[in-house]
């Protein structure tokens, strides 16, 4: 197997050396087909985004015991705010 593909090599190399414009019309080809298969992915990639809906999704809870010297409110970004009493300070008042 090794031999077989060290033997493929060998043509390859020997075919640039005989005919060194295949190598160049082959990185001018590449230089422009990339970008535009990356953009065409990326094209793609945001319309599918932007057609699917996607519902609201719960991505944790927040489970606290119950503490009685400290209270925290946590707050989100529609304006809604909880009280929580169970949660303990992470360093001391100064």
């Amino acid at each position: 197997m090794n031999d077989a593909l060290q033997q493929l090599l060998d043509r390859l190399t020997a075919l640039l050396a005989e005919k060194p414009l295949i190598g160049a019309w082959y990185t001018t080809v590449v230089r422009f087909v990339f970008p535009l298969l990356a953009l065409m992915i990326l094209v793609g990639a945001i319309r599918s985004l932007w057609k699917v809906k996607h519902p609201d999704e719960v991505w944790g809870y927040l489970v606290l015991r119950e503490h009685h010297r400290t209270r925290i409110q946590l707050r989100c970004a529609a304006g809604i705010s909880v009280g929580i009493a169970s949660a303990r300070r992470a360093h001391p008042r100064g």
